[in-house]
């Protein structure tokens, strides 16, 4: 199949061209005749209809994340702004896309989704480190110069590291696989902007309220007790045991 239509020389609309395969199917298709048809266009066609599904599940997904994000943080604006941060990202992602004169089609549609995990991921992070700061004495404002210090450079160097790994994918001749990769690229750069930049910028005005500290530490007490329960495991006896469950579960799978 070629990338351009020879008859205008503009891009081939592959999604026209799985209409117009599926119309022919359903002409020459009968009850003893059935037609079967393969191919890029036709894949393409097939994701294409599935993607309101898609979107669906994006909307799941986010408010699945906002509430572990906000059963961990214990707080809703500690929850609700690296949320924010990320789908900020993934607004940016798609407008800068749109300048470049890409889009997201049905191959990349689900980059969205993985700039959004790996925003949230930073931005718990950040959370975490300014909530440490606040708890050791400081101030909103010096507790969010003090995680951003500490986290700028790790934070930076491991963004960095996963564009530059999508990046390399353009190496791949494949045009939907190299848009792919641009996509990819360009979301996880925007999160180094709202997650590394914007985020703690937006923590330095907010303020824990009255009790949020003993709160935190209630919790820890009873989750204390989960984590030693199941640091067990690593006893050598015990490790032995669950090694060989798995070994027979992989076995039987």
């Amino acid at each position: 199949m070629l990338d351009i239509d020879p008859d205008t020389g503009k891009r081939l609309d592959t999604f026209a061209l799985a209409k117009r395969l599926e119309a022919l199917r359903v002409e020459y298709e009968t009850d003893v005749v059935s037609v079967h048809i393969i191919g890029f266009a036709k894949v393409m066609g097939d994701v294409r209809d599935g993607a309101l599904n898609v979107v669906t599940f994006f909307g799941i997904t986010v408010v699945l994340t906002s509430l572990l994000v906000w059963l961990y943080a214990q707080s809703f604006w500690f929850a609700a702004l690296p949320l924010g941060c990320s789908i900020a990202a993934v607004a940016w992602q798609l407008g800068l896309l749109n300048l470049l004169g890409y889009g997201i089609d049905p191959m990349s549609i689900l980059v969205p989704f993985l700039v959004f995990a790996i925003g949230v991921s930073h931005g718990v992070q950040m959370v975490r480190a300014f909530r440490a700061e606040l708890f050791a004495g400081s101030d909103s404002l010096e507790a969010a110069r003090s995680a951003f210090r500490q986290l700028l450079v790790p934070g930076s160097v491991a963004l960095i590291t996963d564009t530059i790994g999508f990046i390399t994918i353009l190496l791949i001749p494949v045009p939907t696989i190299r848009e792919l990769a641009i996509a990819a690229s360009i979301g996880v750069a925007a999160i180094i902007l709202t997650n590394l930049l914007l985020l703690p910028l937006l923590l330095s005005y907010q303020k824990p309220r009255a009790g949020y500290r003993e709160s935190v530490a209630r919790r820890k007490v009873w989750t204390s007790k989960i984590w030693h329960a199941v640091a067990r495991l690593s006893d050598p006896k015990v490790a032995v045991l669950l090694v060989a469950v798995c070994a027979v579960m992989f076995g039987l799978g």
